[in-house]
């Protein structure tokens, strides 16, 4: 995991980063036997912990950085913690349901799982999920896609396949669910959507490689397929889950 590059945007990620849809929430928290506690890994600014705290008596939520952990949202029940998805920090057999969002590419995946099985408790569940690409407009899509293969690809981290293989690919040694189809939207201006652009790692990677930035590289093109800067237009993300239960 780049802990540098998630330390320095941790306040613009908390920011331009797309929210979960309530209706996966509402999903999940049916799929373990109770709703007692459940853990979220690689928490990031807390917006999947943030989900799942009203259907929980508490939600632990874990990042390795910490700058991230600051710009999360506080809400009673949910407590933060500085510590990898692989650290043994909860007791066994205390939680319900664990989550990763857009997050366990990043993880050593044996090392979380073996601590997925020894802190759930009976009849508990898992869930990891990641989004790709988003979707505009065909003329928005083609530059958005010129950008993130052609221009800044080379300069993905290697485990970002997982992500465009939409975690079919990951090991997932559970008791596989499947779950249904899931969306986020958001209303942005164009300058909310550079925000979000700006988040990527690729970019900061090719930053600090080239000493110049890759978005200038698609600016006009992406200006003039946007439209005037203050049009709102709706943007989609397909969610893609591996889902399951341990027992």
């Amino acid at each position: 995991m780049d802990r540098e590059h998630y330390a320095t945007i941790a306040g613009r990620y908390a920011r331009f980063r797309p929210h979960y849809p309530a209706a996966l929430f509402a999903y999940l928290v049916r799929l373990p036997r109770q709703r007692i506690r459940a853990l979220d890994c690689g928490t990031g600014n807390g917006q999947a912990a943030s989900g799942l705290a009203p259907y929980f008596q508490l939600v632990a939520a874990c990042d390795p950085v910490l700058t991230q952990v600051r710009h999360a949202n506080r809400i009673d029940n949910v407590r933060y913690l500085v510590a990898g998805a692989e650290s043994q920090i909860f007791r066994a057999g205390t939680i319900d349901l664990v989550v990763a969002a857009q997050a366990a590419h990043w993880f050593h995946l044996e090392r979380f799982y073996r601590v997925i099985e020894q802190v759930s408790t009976s009849g508990a569940a898992v869930a990891l999920w990641c989004y790709g690409l988003l979707t505009v407009s065909p003329d928005v899509d083609r530059v958005i896609h010129h950008f993130y293969y052609d221009v800044v690809g080379p300069y993905w981290s290697e485990r970002r396949r997982l992500v465009d293989d939409g975690y079919s690919t990951m090991p997932f040694p559970f008791r596989e669910l499947e779950p249904p189809e899931f969306c986020m939207e958001e209303t942005w201006q164009f300058s909310e959507l550079i925000g979000y652009l700006e988040t990527w790692s690729a970019v900061r990677n090719f930053r600090d490689r080239r000493a110049s930035d890759p978005l200038e590289e698609i600016l006009p093109d992406l200006r003039t397929a946007w439209g005037e800067p203050g049009l709102h237009r709706r943007i989609h993300w397909p969610l893609h889950l591996r889902v399951g239960t341990t027992a």
